[in-house]
């Protein structure tokens, strides 16, 4: 009787390893040459601050366009439209405004690794432009903040930042198999402004949730979907707090624990084409929460926004 019950939980581990075997995923890199993805959703915002209430809810669209390239392929996305953000009638609003509406170019590889911006002069100069109101108006800031505002518009700070994007969209799921519920770690790292020689730096986790039903009409026959998930590491933010409080004369250690610093997190999902890698569609959600004193005054606030975007892919005119 014990020999029987040994090989019968024998036989059911054995079913469920080869099960598990089968469920494995190994995602690649195929996108097709000359195809462009029309990129179109919409999505809401509530921010509440001291009590006050607003929401805003926009449409939004882009375009991501594929070809190739001799060290892969050459991916263009933008102009952008639509984007939940308040520009304002601002000079600054008119900088990001055109900042938003231009296209931007990177390279990767036959893989689906980010190799590196193809217009990273241009990238620069739109950057820089849209930046120029503040430096403007801080005219007077020391040599070191002044430093540390140009390198968050650094080359190779644009790179790592564009890199990161292509990591939290697709970049992260190729170049490994995946089982249901793997995750995988990674973090970005970049010059927090204003702080000289500090930096923020962001963790991303990514976790395969299983196989999916395609989107309508995304003509697709089988799809996965991944979950993710960005938070700040607090205490590298606490380390650049210090880093800027220093910077402007003070000194008390304890300073920093007084400046307050909204808690966010931004979650994720993406659903993508099995037999190419190519994302159908990205739900993103993100929360912001900060309660505290100042000058004796409670100050309390919070904002939550959420989008879905589709993708739908066809090839160039």
């Amino acid at each position: 009787m014990r020999r029987g019950l040994i090989v019968g939980v024998g036989l059911v581990q054995a079913l469920l390893t080869s099960q598990a075997t089968a469920q494995k995923i190994t995602p690649r890199f195929a996108w097709p040459a000359n195809t462009v993805a029309e990129i179109s959703g919409g999505g809401y915002s509530i921010t509440e601050r001291n009590g006050q209430r607003d929401s805003t809810s926009r449409a939004t669209t882009s375009t991501l366009d594929v070809r190739a390239h001799p060290d892969g392929f050459l991916i263009t996305s933008g102009p952008t439209s639509g984007a939940m953000i308040d520009l304002g009638a601002t000079t600054e609003g008119a900088s990001m405004e055109a900042l938003l509406r231009a296209r931007s170019s990177y390279i990767v590889d036959r893989e689906g690794t980010f190799l590196r911006l193809d217009d990273i002069d241009a990238v620069k100069r739109r950057a820089d432009s849209a930046m120029a109101p503040m430096l403007e108006r801080m005219s007077g800031m020391s040599p070191g903040l002044a430093q540390s505002m140009r390198e968050a518009n650094s080359e190779a700070t644009l790179n790592a930042g564009a890199r990161y994007g292509w990591q939290q969209l697709v970049g992260s799921i190729f170049g490994r198999s995946w089982a249901l519920g793997d995750s995988l770690r990674s973090s970005f790292q970049q010059p927090m402004p204003g702080a000289p020689g500090a930096s923020l730096v962001q963790l991303l986790t990514v976790t395969y949730t299983g196989v999916i039903a395609c989107p309508a009409e995304s003509g697709a026959r089988t799809c996965w979907q991944f979950d993710s998930r960005t938070e700040m590491d607090m205490s590298a933010v606490r380390v650049s707090v210090r880093r800027m409080l220093a910077d402007m004369g003070m000194t008390d250690p304890n300073a920093a624990d007084q400046v307050p610093i909204p808690e966010t997190t931004m979650k994720g999902s993406i659903v993508v084409d099995a037999a190419t890698g190519r994302p159908l569609q990205v739900t993103s959600s993100a929360s912001s929460r900060m309660n505290a004193m100042a000058a004796g005054m409670d100050l309390s606030f919070s904002t939550r926004y959420q989008s879905t975007v589709s993708y739908r892919w066809r090839p160039l005119d």
